[in-house]
């Protein structure tokens, strides 16, 4: 395929994302669940984990949209009531932000992703 292509199909499935985008909400930290999406890691590296916890306690939650949520919504649309909060991406820092005992995290919310 030549590099053209390849980028173009790129781009359409990020327009596809894109599409879906919402807005950054505050998400309660126990309502957060592993999507199948976040396939990059299941199982958190807890050095890693740790070193987050550390500079949370130093700094603060930063930056604001290291964490990507599914909101898989009962009527498939932005307005629909959410039922379920799908950690696409942030395992670690979700998991640093739970530990130390923060109970909502800002998060970028994508609406009802679905595998291609």
């Amino acid at each position: 395929m030549p590099i053209a292509e390849e980028k173009q199909e790129g781009m359409v499935g990020f327009r596809r994302v894109r599409d879906k985008m919402g807005p950054v909400a505050e998400v309660e930290t126990e309502r957060l669940s592993i999507s199948e999406f976040n396939t990059r890691c299941r199982f958190a590296d807890e050095g890693q984990v740790l070193r987050l916890m550390a500079s949370m306690e130093e700094n603060g939650f930063i930056p604001r949209c290291a964490v990507w949520v599914n909101a898989v919504t009962e009527d498939g649309t932005h307005e629909g009531k959410v039922l379920q909060y799908r950690l696409v991406a942030g395992r670690h820092r979700h998991e640093a932000a739970r530990r130390t005992g923060m109970e909502k995290i800002p998060c970028q919310l994508f609406y009802n992703l679905e595998p291609e």
